[in-house]
């Protein structure tokens, strides 16, 4: 591809494996958002960095027959691909524990990811687990400070135990056009910067503090929300019959409501589509679909509601 073709997503972190009780799959949110889009027919690259290990060599053979560019992902001669032990409870709720000091903690933004940025993406991705040591956020930072004018940012904060620094936190939230996360995640970021006020409060500082466009607040089966300045839209997730786990919800959300941006629905068309594909993926085991049926159910929604 020459680098100066356009395209519309630029998606950057981490890909790994998640290692369930029975069984493992592969992951990683940043990576869980653009395989979304890729097979929803969206033009999406994704930079990212493995080990040159055997769990690498998987991960680059599965991207390639997913038509990503293999070109766009790193290999680690010294450190191990990322990898995440995931304990589900009860409710299919996960807990993670992610190994330290990984291949994509060592990730590298230079000249390559750069001249990306002359495709002009429409939306470049990011998250924060990616940025969880001081090296590999100051080389996000740069990257993201590099970016096109005319390229929206959506930051995907991602609060990991163990994997949070404010700083890098703070820095996202200065380069974010569009930030999603849930309430947990609002609950600790608003602890995070000290604001004693109420929500709506913290919600109007996060707008003038950091000039953000447009907030998405995922509220798990009580649903979701899209808030700009002056604006809020509510919607409630359809029923999609028994959950299998939550893994990979949000990202499922993530890559909706990017889709939906980049064909400039209006924020309740945006909402409906966003909670019923995390729906669907709720509805299976792992954060990705092993058939393309959950991807042609979304194609036949956005067909059967292009008109309304």
């Amino acid at each position: 591809m020459n680098m100066k073709e356009k395209f519309d997503v630029l998606a950057v972190g981490e890909v790994l494996w998640d290692v369930f009780p029975e069984t493992r799959r592969l992951g990683g949110a940043p990576f869980n958002f653009a395989l979304h889009l890729r097979r929803l027919g969206l033009d999406c690259r994704f930079i990212s960095r493995v080990g040159r290990d055997a769990a690498g060599a998987e991960i680059l053979q599965r991207l390639r027959s997913e038509g990503f560019d293999p070109a766009d992902i790193q290999v680690d001669e010294d450190r191990p691909t990322g990898v995440v032990q995931v304990d589900l409870d009860a409710r299919g709720t996960p807990t993670f524990t992610i190994l330290e000091d990984a291949a994509f903690d060592r990730i590298r933004c230079g000249n390559s990811c750069e001249a990306l940025l002359a495709g002009q993406p429409e939306i470049i991705y990011f998250g924060t687990l990616i940025q969880r040591t001081p090296a590999a956020a100051n080389q996000i930072q740069v990257f993201l400070a590099g970016r096109p004018k005319a390229s929206r940012t959506l930051c995907d904060i991602n609060l990991r135990p163990r994997c949070v620094r404010r700083e890098a936190v703070i820095a996202s939230l200065e380069q974010a056009d569009i930030l999603k996360l849930n309430e947990e995640e609002f609950a600790a970021l608003k602890a995070m910067l000290g604001h004693g006020g109420s929500d709506d409060a913290f919600l109007a500082a996060l707008f003038s503090d950091f000039r953000l466009e447009l907030i998405a607040l995922t509220r798990g089966a009580a649903g979701a929300e899209m808030i700009a300045p002056g604006q809020r839209w509510r919607g409630t997730p359809p029923v999609v019959g028994a959950i299998a786990d939550t893994v990979g919800a949000g990202d499922a959300f993530a890559a909706m409501l990017a889709f939906g941006l980049i064909r400039s629905w209006d924020a309740p068309r945006i909402l409906d589509a966003a909670l019923a594909f995390s729906a669907r993926i709720c509805a299976i085991r792992g954060a990705i679909p092993d058939n393309g049926a959950p991807y042609d159910e979304m194609k036949t929604w956005i067909e059967e509601t292009s008109d309304e």
